[in-house]
């Protein structure tokens, strides 16, 4: 990849944490999909950001060509929803913390 190309990264959950990771890719030129399971949020994200990809599973999402995910997700998700990207070859950034003990 040339280094004059954007970075286009997912963020994975849309809660209020999540709002503040789109919003800052977002002023960064790098948002380019949100994965959200609740469909009110994701509405939300749809009309806020009507040029990104949306997704209700990270399964579909992982399909596409981000360069990596941002994950916000309640902290007793980060675990497995930062292994299956990783199994996955995708960079992840984990907002803390990374597991529960």
């Amino acid at each position: 990849m040339k280094t004059t190309e954007s970075k286009k990264v997912c963020v994975v959950g849309a809660g209020k944490w999540g709002k503040n990771h789109i919003k800052t890719l977002q002023q960064l030129g790098c948002l380019a999909g949100v994965v959200e399971t609740n469909e009110e949020n994701l509405h939300l994200i749809r009309q806020a950001y009507p040029n990104i990809k949306t997704f209700t599973n990270i399964r579909d999402a992982v399909l596409e060509d981000f360069n990596g995910f941002s994950v916000v997700t309640p902290a007793e998700t980060h675990y497995p929803i930062t292994q299956f990207l990783l199994e996955n070859k995708k960079h992840v950034l984990v907002e803390k913390p990374m597991a529960l003990t």
